[in-house]
């Protein structure tokens, strides 16, 4: 099959890359790189499981066990590797980090209306929702490792979206391993690991898509309603992103309908989001 070969290949150019890696890293092996290649190791032994199953095996109970577990583990793992290497838990990410920290920190405690009118005097409006996120997450638990905790469900949940739409337009196998690549993947690992906003902005952004795909199948206005209130949040941690989701939300709506009045309509919002990020 297509899917095994494509594996066999990344395990390959994996093999070979880590060969070259360690050429250079004869005199300064660490830890931190045996770490590297472990979860390398076990990213394919993972796939390589999970490939080798049949149809039934392809659940979401299943996704969510495996995204769960092996993000759990590994995040702690990165999170002492970081701690032992740089005192802290940033994963080598303490610019942006500290800052989104200190500031979560002091808004825990705030009213919704003090937090927002505190966090604009320092950072634009681009930068709000990281801040204000983590506080809410803190308010229920005042530990960083539950902001990390909390970006592992929404990893989860996101790999579950992705899977229900996945699932409707390929193979339950090519749906959930897909999905399972980018839940379990290194750079998932990291920004989970992380103090930083891109875990909440890609979560956004996956569930208001998601939100739009179900409303296409459903034709429940409240679908529509919830995503387009969900890409409205994305402004604020990367307006760019937002624009696009809305193009998005444009093109598939216009498809949707045959009224002349309504297309012409969505296709001044998409040019004008599309101007609107042009300037």
């Amino acid at each position: 099959m297509l899917i095994q070969k494509i594996h066999r290949s990344y395990i390959l150019i994996g093999i070979l890359l880590y060969a070259i890696l360690f050429i250079y890293w004869r005199d300064s092996i660490s830890f931190f790189n045996a770490i590297n290649v472990f979860v390398f190791a076990s990213y394919a032994f993972t796939l390589s499981f999970c490939l080798n199953k049949d149809e039934s095996f392809y659940t979401n109970r299943n996704l969510i066990a495996i995204t769960f577990l092996y993000s759990f583990i590994f995040v702690c793992v990165y999170i002492q590797l970081s701690d032992y290497y740089m005192g802290n838990s940033f994963m080598f990410s303490e610019a942006d980090s500290r800052y989104y920290e200190r500031y979560s920190f002091v808004m825990k405690d705030m009213s919704f209306n003090d937090a927002l009118a505190y966090i604009s005097r320092y950072w634009g409006y681009d930068d709000w929702g990281a801040p204000m996120a983590m506080a809410l997450m803190l308010k229920i638990v005042p530990l960083k490792l539950f902001v990390n905790l909390c970006y592992i469900v929404m990893n989860t949940i996101g790999a579950c979206c992705l899977f229900y739409i996945g699932k409707s337009i390929m193979s339950k196998q090519y749906a959930f391993i897909g999905c399972l690549v980018y839940a379990i993947s290194s750079y998932s690992l990291f920004f989970m690991s992380c103090f930083l906003k891109e875990e909440i902005m890609v979560f956004l952004v996956i569930v208001s898509m998601y939100m739009l795909y179900k409303y296409w199948t459903n034709r429940n206005l409240l679908y529509l309603v919830m995503g387009g209130l969900i890409s409205l949040l994305i402004i604020f941690f990367r307006p760019p992103v937002a624009i696009f989701v809305w193009v998005a939300y444009s093109a598939l709506l216009f498809m949707g309908t045959k009224n002349n009045t309504i297309r012409g309509f969505f296709i001044i919002v998409a040019f004008s989001v599309l101007a609107l990020a042009a300037n």
